[in-house]
Parts: structure tokens; sequence; C-alpha cells
């Protein structure tokens, strides 16, 4: 029931079969007390105080002794709604001190058959011969493969408490391991044009992590070289366009072989004012004067972000920047006529050059054919 308005003669019949109704002393209510201002109550204080207000009623009307029928309506419709509320709220509780108890249960449960998996688990590690030999302190003897020429050199608890944790020794054998064949994609005038990078050069770079793995596999196309191309910056800057991932090789007029791997396009940042940009897998290298196969990289130091650098107001581009000599790393200047190499942050290398200022004459740039073998 929910403030349900009930008309006098159904108010009479609910009073009937609750316990009768009687209009000329009605003091008990057939509904169970819940505080309800004491107007339906068994209790003798709120029996006084409708008495009371009996006595009241008389005093200020003879013809009726009893309460009127539209204020016990009222009063019937007030306090069932507060009964009925209470009960509801009772009701509620109920479900969630089940929904606890539910709850507990489940967790009991849960604990329960999470021991009798570690029991067997325990009893599954305790029987297996390896692990009897891993956790022997007895044993001194340490397990060797073959194959792999791995030792164990410490054994220990694991995290969880359930079984043990075991530190390997490897020994790399003494071989070459295969590298990337390196391959250039071909071309027509190489006879004329030959390329400045031999075959075991470019493998060398690949080894010694101036090339990252994710393209060493890829093959080699040349983008722009100065003799074929002629010497304008504008017009390396049109055939490098869109690639991402270049070698720039330079060769001076000392036959000194060295350049840098930039990871980012060769594009101004800004008209105006050019400022440094790049990705922390660029790097700098040279090659060996005395041995041609070998070859030297300096790579990212991550001192500072100065990478690469161009500028088309002076048409130079550079690689890396700081350091207490404030000099570029390596940087080409005035169409290419002549450059410059020094001691930087960026790359923490050595001079690439016998001497800081070089003039040049060649210039390579070549990108790789991702997704191509």
């Amino acid at each position: 029931i929910n403030r349900h308005r009930f008309s006098e003669y159904e108010l009479k019949k609910l009073m009937e079969r609750r316990g009768g109704f009687d209009s000329s002393s009605s003091t008990t209510s057939p509904y169970p007390s819940d505080g309800f201002n004491g107007v339906y109550s068994s209790s003798p204080n709120n029996n006084n105080a409708i008495n009371n207000n009996n006595n009241n009623n008389n005093n200020t009307s003879n013809s009726n002794n009893s309460m009127p029928l539209s204020s016990t309506i009222w009063t019937m419709d007030l306090g069932m709604t507060q009964w009925w509320q209470k009960r509801k709220e009772q009701q509620q509780r109920e479900l969630l001190r089940k929904q606890a108890e539910e709850q507990r249960r489940k967790i009991y449960q849960a604990q329960h058959d999470d021991g009798d998996h570690h029991t067997h688990q325990q009893h599954s590690l305790g029987d297996n011969t390896v692990f009897q030999s891993f956790t022997n302190p007895n044993s001194e003897e340490l397990f060797e493969d073959d194959q792999t020429n791995a030792q164990i050199s410490s054994i220990h608890a694991s995290k969880s408490g359930q079984g043990v944790s075991v530190d390997l020794q490897i020994e790399e054998e003494d071989k070459d391991f295969w590298t990337p064949a390196a391959d250039i994609e071909p071309e027509t005038d190489t006879k004329d044009c030959p390329f400045l990078l031999e075959k075991q050069q470019r493998q060398s770079l690949s080894m010694n992590g101036c090339i990252p793995q994710s393209i060493c596999y890829s093959r080699w196309k040349r983008l722009y070289s100065l003799a074929r191309d002629g010497d304008s910056f504008l017009n390396f800057l049109t055939r490098v366009k869109g690639h991402h991932h270049t070698l720039l090789v330079i060769k001076t007029t000392r036959l000194e072989i060295f350049g840098g791997y930039a990871d980012s396009p060769w594009e101004a940042q800004h008209q105006g004012n050019p400022e440094f940009y790049g990705s922390a897998q660029a790097s700098l290298f040279k090659i060996d004067p005395l041995d041609k196969t070998k070859t030297k990289v300096f790579s990212w130091s991550g001192i500072n972000r100065y990478i690469q650098f161009v500028d088309l107001g002076r048409k130079m581009l550079a690689f890396g920047g700081g350091g207490t000599e404030g000099a570029f790393g390596l940087c080409l200047e005035s169409d290419f006529q002549r450059g410059s190499s020094g001691s930087c942050a960026t790359f923490q290398n050595e001079p690439l050059c016998t001497e800081g200022n070089f003039e040049i004459v060649d210039v390579e740039c070549y990108g790789f054919l991702t997704g191509t073998f």
C-alpha cells in the first residue's frame, strides 16, 4: 500500500478485518507501532494521549465523542505509508545481509580451492627430478647445455614462493654471425659514376649499428650523387624528399670517407629561423683509412636533441651540435663545396676527418626500399 486514499466504506471494512472499528473510541491500531506520534499504538502513554485528544474533542463538540472520520482517514494514510516504508527498509537490509553471506561463502570456497591447487602444485614440483637437483643444497654440479653453452650460476626462490628462479650464463661462440648482404639497387651508369661505398663497407655499417635493424635487410638505393646529379643543394632536397631513412656519404679531397644516418627526412622546419630536429636513431660514421673494410659508428648519446639541421638560406645541412667546442658533428654547406667536422655532445664523436675543415669531392645519399629484400 503506497499512500492509497481509502473511501469511508473501504476503511471500515479494512478495520473490521483487522479487529473491528469503533467510531466512538478508536484508540488502538491494527498496525504495529512504528513511532508515529503515538496516534496508533497499544502503549498506555499513547492511549492516554489519544484519550486526552478525545476529551478535548468532547469539550469542543457535544454532538460526537469520536475522532472525525476525515481525520481518521488522513491518520491511517500517513501511518500505513510510514509502516510500509520501514518494512521495505527491513527487506532491503535482509537482502543485503543475504548477499554478504553469499559473498563470504564464495570467498571461502575460492580460498579452499586455491589451497588445494597449491598443494597439488607443490606435490608436482617435489616429484620433479630436475627441480630436486636444482633445490638440492648439497649438489655442486652445474647444468650445462651442449647446444647453447649455458650454465646455471645461481638458484633462488621465485617471487611467488611456489618455484625457483635460475640465472644462466651463456657463453658466446667465437664465430661470425650471418649479416645482411646489403644489396643495392642496380644502375646503368655505375661505370662512369661508381658507388662510394663497397659491399663490405655497407655490411660493416649494418653490423656496427649505423643502420637500424628494422631496415638493415632492405635494399639500398642511391637517391642522389653529386657526380651524377650536380652540386645543387635544392636538387639534393628534391631527390631525397619524402625518404625518412637516408644515409649521407662524403668523400673529401684527402680521400677520406665518412657520413651520417638520418631517420627523419631532410627538409627545412622553418623558413625564417631554422632549428634542429630528428630521431634518436641517427648516427655518424667514418671509414678506417688504413683498413677500408672497417667502420666506426657514433650513435646518439642522449645528451641533447641537436640531431639534424637544414638551412635553406645558407644552403647548409648538418648533424649534431653542442659540447665544449660548440662544433657540428658534420656540416656541409655552399652547395656541397666544403664542410667541417668536430666533436659534439650529440654523438660524442671524434672529428670524422683529420682536419676540422675539408673540401668535398663527391656526396651520395642512399635511401632504403622497405619491404624489398
